[in-house]
């Protein structure tokens, strides 16, 4: 922000300490808001893993993950949602698997679901 808007808002604006990160609080902003708290974990998962060697299909999948994924996830869902073939979308979530961002649920067979370890 520049010095003039800093200097004019005063006292009206606080900061807020969420661990590693920071979040500037604004008159009617709630840092404990469910949305709020879903960016913030969000932005941690991304200040974490984002060292991890993602490429694009994955980032998006795990992005639409933490954006509300609805269901259970499973590797013909993500071969339709990347538009790409069974084989590379198991790969891909085998690759997140082995860099613990995504761990197999419970039962498995046909029906093998993921989850995202946030």
């Amino acid at each position: 922000m520049s010095r003039h808007i800093l200097t004019s808002r005063g006292d009206r604006i606080r900061t807020c300490d969420f661990g590693a990160l920071r979040a500037t609080r604004y008159p009617g902003f709630n840092p404990i808001s469910r949305r709020n708290l879903f960016a913030l974990t969000k932005a941690k998962f991304w200040e974490k893993n984002g060292n991890a060697n993602f490429n694009k299909r994955q980032r998006m999948m795990v992005n639409k993950l933490m954006d509300g994924f609805e269901g259970k996830l499973t590797s013909s869902k993500w071969a339709k949602m990347v538009k790409c073939s069974a084989d590379t979308s198991l790969r891909d979530i085998h690759g997140l698997i082995d860099q613990g961002i995504l761990e197999k649920e419970p039962g498995g067979g046909r029906s093998t679901s993921y989850r995202l370890i946030i």
